[in-house]
Order: C-alpha cells, then structure tokens, then sequence
C-alpha cells in the first residue's frame, strides 16, 4: 500500500498537480484503531494511515477515517460505507470483503 501510494502522489505530482492536493494528511493512531475495532481490512487501514481520505476510485471518493467511523452498516448489506459519490451513492465494504456499490437505504449490489 505505502508503494501504491508512492506511485500515486508521483504521478499526481507530474500529471494531475490538482488532484495531490486532494490527498488528505494521515489521521492520528486512535483514529485508525477505532477502525481497526469495525473489523475492516488491513488494506483499507493502512491506505488510511498513509492518507486520512481523499482519494478518487471511480466516481467514488474514499471518506475520512472519521466519515468512516460516523457510519453504519447498511442492512441488507451487512457492508460499511467507506466512499461517497457526488450523488449520495456510497462505496461499501463487507465483513467478508465484498465491496459493494449502492445507497445509504441500504439498496446495492455486488461490485467485487
């Protein structure tokens, strides 16, 4: 994940300077472990602890570790939102990694 975000902020740097900028600061160590208690992937922790949010995947933009915590999981779902488009639509992550695109009623479906 640190190299993934390397690479990231040097292409950002000399492509997409706008889009740098948008890459928000690591959040503190508390932060992260009150996601660490939400059971969420390791992956998704350490991209957080690189930057607290921020980031585009998609139309989706990844929400702050905070955005993250002041969720809830959505039934039927079973998933927690961890990203927001312009839109109101929301990017969700499950216990078993399902990551799944829908609102926050609840309504989605599987994306991966």
């Amino acid at each position: 994940v640190a190299q993934l975000f390397k690479d990231i902020e040097e292409w950002f740097s000399s492509k997409a300077a706008p889009m740098l900028s948008k890459l928000k600061p690591a959040p503190s160590n508390g932060d992260i472990e009150e996601l660490r208690a939400l059971q969420l992937p390791a992956e998704l922790l350490a991209a957080l602890r690189t930057h607290d949010g921020g980031l585009t995947m998609w139309e989706y933009t990844l929400m702050s570790a905070s955005e993250i915590k002041a969720t809830q999981v959505l039934p039927p779902l079973g998933a927690r939102p961890i990203a927001r488009d312009v839109e109101g639509g929301v990017l969700c992550i499950a216990p078993d990694r399902t990551v799944v695109s829908g609102d926050e009623s609840g309504a989605g479906r599987k994306v991966a």
